[in-house]
């Protein structure tokens, strides 16, 4: 009965009606909180993403730039490559020119032994006549060619230094006509330049002469003023 009643109070389906009202109320709030903690939670995550993004693109960008240099790296490699192969036909080369040169080499040795034994032939003759000669003999040959080779040096060397002197008579001519041609060039320019000194003094002197003309003017035409103004005065006070 007690039942029946309360349905039948409106007084209390209102209030229950309010209730439930309210309890949908705070469902929702609850709902709306945990919908602004998802989409808080939500933009985080879209930032992360986003800095992970960079992320995946600076690493991109590295591996980019590794690549290139693994394959600047290559290509260098190719060029050592190819250089090794060049230099080792180039060794080859050489080798086969260092062959030909040691055999020239050997070759030039023989001939060398060869005129050794020549000349060591006409050392054995020469000494042989140096036995057989007086020592006199040896000594006024020799003084001959000694003064013979120290009269040519002699010759050759004053030659070299007449050479020597007539470059430097050139040289020192050359020389001293640049610098008259130069002191010239400086006195021609002094001169235009006093010329120009004159000028400007002439015209300066003129200006002043004007001016000294000007202040005279002006002197006397202040004189007359003042004496105009004093006739006024007097005037005024007669």
């Amino acid at each position: 009965m007690s039942k029946s009643k309360e349905l039948s109070d409106p007084v209390w389906s209102r209030s229950e009606h309010e209730l439930s009202i309210l309890k949908v109320r705070m469902k929702n709030t609850q709902l709306s909180d945990e919908i602004s903690k998802l989409s808080s939670e939500n933009a985080k995550l879209s930032g992360q993403i986003e800095i992970l993004k960079i992320l995946l693109n600076i690493k991109n960008q590295r591996i980019q730039k590794l690549q290139k240099i693994q394959n600047k790296d290559f290509l260098r490699i190719e060029n050592w490559k190819q250089r090794a192969g060049i230099a080792e036909k180039n060794v080859k080369q050489l080798w086969k020119t260092f062959s030909q040169i040691s055999l020239k080499i050997k070759d030039k040795t023989n001939n060398l032994e060869s005129i050794l034994d020549r000349n060591y032939g006409r050392f054995k003759k020469l000494s042989i006549t140096i036995s057989r000669m007086n020592k006199n003999e040896l000594v006024e040959r020799l003084d001959a060619k000694f003064w013979k080779n120290k009269a040519e040096i002699r010759q050759v060397y004053i030659e070299k230094l007449k050479n020597d002197i007539e470059e430097l008579e050139k040289e020192v001519l050359f020389a001293c006509g640049r610098k008259t041609d130069a002191i010239l060039d400086c006195m021609i320019k002094h001169a235009k330049r006093e010329q120009n000194w004159m000028a400007k003094n002439e015209n300066l002197m003129d200006q002043l002469e004007m001016l000294k003309i000007k202040l005279y003017r002006t002197r006397c035409f202040l004189i007359l003023i003042n004496l105009v103004l004093i006739c006024v005065i007097l005037k005024l006070l007669w």
